[in-house]
C-alpha cells in the first residue's frame, strides 16, 4: 500500500474524481505490499490522490506496519530536491487486522483521527499518535501481544481510559503526558513493566486513582507531576519499587500514601508541594536509606511522620515549611546523635515539632 503502488494509486484516483467522503473497506483486498503511509501534510493537488477523502479506512490484512510522513522526493531549481508529501487530512478511524508495528510519528499531529483498533499490534513507535487531539479510542484487544510503547506515543491526545497490557515491557517517556481527559490507567494483571518512565503521566489532570504494579522498581523523574487530582496512589502486594525519583510526585492532590518496604531512596523533591497530603507511612521492615533534598517541602497537612531506622541520610531542607503543629518522629536518642549521622541540614527551615525515640 506504498505510494509506489499502482492498485493503491488508481483507488485513490477513483476516490479523487468521485470528489465525495468515503469509508474504505479493504479487509479482503487482495492489494499486495505491507505497508501503509499514513501521511496527511499538504502538496500540490495531484499529490493528494483523494487521501484527503478517506474518513475510516479497513486496512488489508497484508498490512503490518504503519508508517507516516513518506512522500516524494522531487527536484526543485531553487531549493535542491524537496519532499512532496500526500495526506489523510480527514481521516477519523482507522482498523489494522494485521498491523504489527506502528511506527515513529505515523499519525502524529492528525487531529481528525478519533479511533483506531490494531488487535495484534506489538511496537508503538516514539510519537506515533501524539498530538491526536480527537483521539478517544485507543483500546488494545483482550490478550493483546503489545509489547513496547514509544516516547509521546500518546502525548496531548484525547483518550479518556487505557489498560496497558501485560506483556508490555518498555514505555517510553512521556508516553501519555499531557492527557487531560485521561481518567482511568490500569496496568493488566502479571504486568511484566519495570519502570514507569519519565513524565509518563505529566499533567494528567484529570487522573484519580492509580494502582502500580508489584513489578514496578523504578518510578523516574516527574512521572506523575501536576496530575492535581491524583489522590490515591496504591502499590499492589508484594511490590518491589526500591526508588522514586526527583518529582515524581510533586504538586499531585495525593492525600495518604504507604510507601513499601522495598524502597531504598526517596529523592529529591519527590512529595514537593503535596499540601493534601495528610498521612505518609513506610510500610514495617523498612528499608529506607535515604530521603532527598526538600523531599517534603511545603506538605504542611502531614500529621506526623516516623522516619525508619534505616535511613543513613536526609537532605536539606527535606521538611521545609513544615510547622510546630507537624511532628516528625526521629530513631535517634537526641538531636546531636541525629546530626551525627544526617548532617544538620534536615532541620533548615522546618518548624515541626522533632520527637527523639532513639535508645
Amino acid at each position: 500500500m506504498s505510494q509506489e503502488g499502482s492498485g493503491w494509486r488508481n483507488l485513490l484516483g477513483v476516490i479523487k474524481s468521485a470528489d465525495t467522503f468515503v469509508d474504505l473497506d479493504l479487509s479482503g483486498s487482495t492489494m499486495t505490499g505491507t505497508e501503509f503511509n499514513a501521511d496527511r501534510s499538504f502538496g500540490s493537488n495531484s499529490d493528494r490522490q483523494g487521501k484527503d477523502k478517506i474518513v475510516s479506512i479497513v486496512l488489508p490484512t497484508t498490512a503490518t506496519t504503519v508508517s507516516g510522513f513518506c512522500g516524494e522526493m522531487v527536484p526543485h531549481p531553487i531549493l535542491g530536491w524537496v519532499l512532496i508529501p500526500s495526506f489523510f487530512s480527514n481521516l477519523g478511524s482507522v482498523t489494522g487486522m494485521g498491523v504489527s508495528s506502528v511506527n515513529a510519528d505515523a499519525f502524529s499531529e492528525m487531529s481528525s483521527l478519533t479511533t483506531v483498533e490494531f488487535p495484534v499490534v506489538e511496537h508503538i513507535g516514539n510519537n506515533a499518535f501524539s498530538n491526536c487531539t480527537n483521539l478517544t479510542d485507543a483500546a488494545f484487544a483482550e490478550g493483546s501481544m503489545l509489547i513496547t510503547i514509544g516516547s509521546s506515543a500518546f502525548a496531548n491526545t484525547g483518550i479518556t481510559s487505557i489498560i496497558i497490557p501485560s506483556n508490555v515491557t518498555s514505555i517510553g517517556e512521556g508516553a501519555f503526558s499531557m492527557c487531560r481527559n485521561l481518567g482511568t490507567v490500569i496496568f493488566a494483571e502479571g504486568s511484566q513493566l519495570t519502570t514507569l518512565p519519565f513524565a509518563l503521566f505529566n499533567g494528567n489532570v484529570n487522573l484519580t486513582s492509580i494502582t502500580i504494579p508489584s513489578s514496578i522498581r523504578t518510578i523516574e523523574m516527574a512521572v506523575f507531576i501536576q496530575c492535581v487530582n491524583l489522590t490515591t496512589v496504591t502499590f499492589a502486594a508484594g511490590s518491589q519499587l526500591a526508588r522514586i525519583q526527583q518529582i515524581a510526585f510533586s504538586s499531585t492532590g495525593i492525600t495518604s500514601i504507604t510507601i513499601p518496604a522495598t524502597v531504598r531512596n526517596i529523592e529529591q523533591q519527590v512529595f514537593r508541594y503535596c499540601d493534601s497530603l495528610t498521612t505518609i507511612t513506610f510500610a514495617e521492615d523498612s528499608q529506607l536509606t535515604t530521603i532527598g533534598y526538600e523531599a517534603f517541602l511545603s506538605c504542611t497537612n502531614i500529621e506526623s511522620i516516623t522516619i525508619p531506622p534505616s535511613v543513613t541520610g536526609i537532605g536539606p531542607r527535606a521538611f521545609e515549611n513544615w510547622t510546630s503543629a507537624q511532628t516528625i518522629y526521629v530513631p535517634f536518642a537526641d538531636q546531636a546523635a541525629a546530626d551525627a549521622v544526617w548532617g544538620t541540614g534536615w532541620r533548615d527551615r522546618n518548624n515541626a515539632t522533632i520527637v527523639y525515640q532513639g535508645p
